[in-house]
């Protein structure tokens, strides 16, 4: 599975109860993954939220420096 598969399950269940509330059995099974296989990657349902954000964030980042060289953001 991809981040981005990963991301777009966490979205779907997001709308719909809030991360603290998740499960992991009910993010395996809309994923269609194995719970050996989310403790592999990461250590639980907040560590998987927290993953996301960050790359959401870097994402964002990036956007914003691109095309702005001279004002390069100080976390990149």
């Amino acid at each position: 599975m991809k981040l981005t598969d990963e991301k777009s399950t966490l979205r779907v269940l997001l709308g719909k109860k809030p991360v603290d509330r998740l499960t992991v059995t009910q993010f395996c099974r809309v994923a269609k993954v194995s719970r050996g296989w989310l403790y592999w990657h990461y250590p639980d349902i907040e560590g998987l939220y927290v993953e996301v954000l960050k790359r959401e964030m870097t994402t964002s980042f990036v956007r914003l420096n691109v095309g702005h060289k001279k004002h390069r953001c100080w976390l990149l």
